[in-house]
């Protein structure tokens, strides 16, 4: 299943299916009443009424406490169509999103979703993926302006401490190499750091190992390949590097509890 991006209105409460059906993919989300606890790689924010996020793959974004009144808008988006869109931004916006993940933003920010709403909308229009890119591009440096104007103009890493640094470089190389690489040592080599020390700063950051976060993620990408494509299982099992089906029946089996026949008619 192919697609250039997803929008719409939600109490995200439902959010864990539709990020497992979309993966990997930024989201931006605008908060437009209510309030909720909003969980990013390693730490907890609040999201409140006029505050937006934007959110790459690595941050594993995840809704909590959402109080009865909460509704976002959310712009759902491939990561290749994403960072397509976002080509020439400096790296400053990069460390921003890292840093200061949620901000106060204003009313014309509010027109902003409005207009990427209506366009996204519009399926028929033969121009609407250059038109969305091109308005991706300016959404995202008008929140950059906005951040900087609240929280300054260099984003300051003074905050994250060496571990999390590490561990969201890891996160990052596990979403480009996941589905050949299931290695531990190849990401710690990557890093310049042993398969221990890399295995000791995730858990102590994010309360999981190496491969616990390698397995999630590619056990995401089975039940998405199992549900949104036609590929047979062989056919996932070779685009995944399994040795063969068999093999991928029992590690998906592992992880979940499900069969994969099953998980494909029922899931």
């Amino acid at each position: 299943m192919e697609y250039t991006c997803l929008v719409g209105h939600s109490d995200m409460r439902q959010f864990s299916d539709m990020w497992e059906s979309h993966l990997p993919a930024w989201i931006i989300v605008f908060c437009r009443r209510g309030e909720a606890k909003l969980s990013l790689t390693f730490r907890s924010y609040t999201i409140r009424e006029g505050m937006m996020s934007i959110i790459p793959p690595d941050m594993f974004p995840v809704f909590s406490d959402i109080s009865p009144d909460f509704e976002v808008f959310y712009y759902l988006m491939d990561r290749t169509f994403a960072e397509q869109a976002a080509y020439s931004i400096t790296a400053e916006f990069i460390d921003a999103i890292y840093t200061r993940p949620l901000t106060q933003v204003d009313k014309q920010m509010d027109a902003w979703m409005d207009i990427l709403y209506n366009v996204a909308k519009d399926e028929q229009n033969p121009y609407r993926k250059d038109i969305l890119q091109s308005l991706t591009y300016s959404t995202l440096l008008s929140y950059f302006h906005i951040w900087q104007q609240t929280y300054g103009k260099r984003p300051s890493r003074k905050g994250i401490q060496n571990a999390e640094f590490i561990c969201s470089k890891f996160y990052n190389l596990v979403f480009d190499h996941y589905k050949e690489h299931r290695d531990t040592a190849f990401y710690a080599e990557k890093l310049n750091i042993t398969p221990c020390y890399l295995a000791m700063l995730t858990r102590k950051v994010s309360q999981e190992t190496p491969k616990q976060l390698i397995a999630r993620m590619v056990t995401l990408e089975i039940k998405f390949m199992l549900k949104y494509t036609n590929m047979t299982i062989e056919e996932i099992a070779n685009e995944l590097h399994f040795p063969d089906s068999s093999y991928m029946c029992r590690f998906f089996k592992k992880q979940t509890g499900l069969n994969l026949t099953n998980y494909r008619k029922h899931g």
